[in-house]
């Protein structure tokens, strides 16, 4: 079975591929959240079958999303910019967008 494609111009099709693109990432931007969600109901029943006082859970709770939030950040001023630069240099068709997404 063949499919021709006569009528679709290339804009429409860059068109459909960045609509793809953007919710692939809306779909793993939940995924990230359901995941903390599930690690914290996790937790929850971890908590309550080994009896630790109710007060305990929401400390540890924020304890974990700032550990999350300093982690997060390490990554980004550390890791991310050097991963960047090696983009760069393989790739220096990258380094027009890196430079707009550093001036923001």
């Amino acid at each position: 079975m063949k499919i021709y494609l006569k009528n679709i111009t290339l804009s429409s099709r860059i068109g459909n591929l960045k609509r793809l693109i953007r919710y692939k990432i809306y779909l793993q931007r939940s995924i990230g959240y359901l995941s903390i969600i599930n690690s914290l109901m996790i937790f929850y029943l971890f908590s309550k079958s080994i009896g630790l006082p109710a007060i305990f859970i929401p400390v540890v709770i924020l304890a974990g999303i700032m550990g999350m939030l300093i982690l997060g950040y390490l990554d980004h001023r550390f890791i991310l910019e050097k991963e960047n630069e090696l983009l760069v240099n393989k790739t220096p068709q990258f380094k027009k967008y890196f430079d707009g997404v550093q001036s923001n």
